[in-house]
Order: C-alpha cells, then sequence, then structure tokens
C-alpha cells in the first residue's frame, strides 16, 4: 500500500515538472511594442559607439531594448527566412541589421532610402550592430 502511494507520488511530480517544462517552452515571447526603449539613438551615433570601443558599447547595449533612427540601406532575407532591414550609418563598411519581429504585422512599407525609427534588442556586433525582434516605431 505504501509503495503504491510513493510510486503515484512520484508519478504526479514527474508529470507536473513535464507540464511545467511544456510551458515555459513554449511560452511566446514578450513583443517590443510594449517595452520601453533603454537608448534612442541615431544609426551612425550607435555604429560609432561599437567601432570605437566594441567592448564598452557591448557591455553597454547587449539585451537592451534600444530605437535607432537612420535611412533604410536595403532590405533583405535574413537566414531564417523573415526581413531584415539594413540602416546606413554614413560611413565606413559597418551597417545597422534589423531582424524584423516575425510575430507582428508591419503595417508601414519599409523602403530604400526612406527614414525610419524602428526598435529592437541588440544582440551585439559582428562587423554590424545587430538587432534582433525589430518593429518600426
Amino acid at each position: 500500500m505504501n509503495r503504491k502511494i510513493v510510486l503515484l507520488l512520484i508519478a504526479g511530480i514527474i508529470v507536473a515538472l513535464a507540464a511545467l517544462g511544456y510551458y515555459f517552452y513554449n511560452k511566446p515571447t514578450a513583443s517590443v511594442i510594449g517595452m520601453k526603449s533603454d537608448f534612442i539613438k541615431t544609426a551612425s551615433e550607435l555604429y560609432s559607439e561599437f567601432e570605437a570601443n566594441e567592448q564598452e558599447a557591448t557591455q553597454k547595449y547587449q539585451n537592451k531594448v534600444i530605437e535607432v533612427t537612420g535611412v533604410i540601406d536595403s532590405i533583405a532575407q535574413n537566414e531564417n527566412g523573415g526581413k531584415m532591414v539594413i540602416l546606413n550609418t554614413g560611413g565606413g563598411m559597418g551597417s545597422i541589421n534589423l531582424d524584423l519581429d516575425t510575430s507582428v504585422v508591419h503595417k508601414q512599407t519599409l523602403e530604400k532610402g526612406k527614414e525610419v525609427t524602428m526598435k529592437g534588442i541588440c544582440s551585439g556586433y559582428l562587423l554590424d550592430v545587430v538587432l534582433n525582434r525589430s518593429v518600426v516605431k
């Protein structure tokens, strides 16, 4: 009798942990739209900070919500098949790459040469400053 109770208790705990794990694994990520911007920069200002001191800028901006304004240099497809907006930084070889949030419908049309303000979460610097889950402001 005691053994059955212990086995049922262990089975119940395993089921509860599995359900909790499933919930957290499938939990949707919050949209950047409702998040407050930690920093507001132009594309050239943001890129200049990373170019001047990559480590310091990474420490300052990584995983922060950044609102950035700049001129669209091009619109491309990222490795996941989503859209990526590339902002001109006004010089040098680098740019600001903004991977668009696929869970948001972007109503504003994005065109090359148009000035745009967007915000996203900074994931770092790989010759270009990369912002993920980006939305048009």
